[in-house]
């Protein structure tokens, strides 16, 4: 999540590689961060590339207690939908409708299982699994 919101993202020592602070309560989400190093890596990775991850305007979508999904845009450069959940027992559907995005989007990177890169996701009923979440990303189109 810290990667795709405007400004810069930071963390603490040892969060790229899953380690917990048993001193600091911090928030469950960020605990969820998969230990595996090479997605951290990744999706820092990607931020560095990519203009609308690094500048873009932040379109929110959806928000809520317990899960939120938003747009990151720059100029005419791809377009990325993050959606979150962080209800540790609830999968939510979101119901993704708004005139900038389209109906569907392709998955980059998710903490899921169940969802693979570069599969195609219907926004208008896109499942989050509970402390879950997933980058999508969209063509600018004019």
């Amino acid at each position: 999540m810290l990667l795709t919101l405007p400004g810069t993202p930071v963390f603490n020592y040892g969060d790229e590689i899953g380690l917990q602070d048993e001193v600091c309560e911090l928030k469950v989400f960020i605990k969820r961060i998969p230990t595996d190093p090479g997605f951290f890596k990744s999706v820092s990775e990607k931020r560095s590339k990519e203009r609308s991850l690094q500048h873009g305007e932040y379109l929110p979508l959806f928000n809520s207690t317990s899960a939120m999904a938003y747009v990151r845009s720059w100029d005419q450069n791809e377009r990325y939908i993050i959606a979150l959940n962080w209800h540790s027992e609830e999968t939510v559907t979101l119901q993704l409708k708004h005139a900038e995005i389209p109906e569907h989007a392709t998955v980059v990177f998710s903490t899921s299982d169940g969802k693979q890169v570069d599969e195609v996701l219907n926004l208008a009923q896109l499942e989050v699994k509970p402390e879950q979440g997933i980058m999508l990303k969209f063509p600018y189109t004019p």
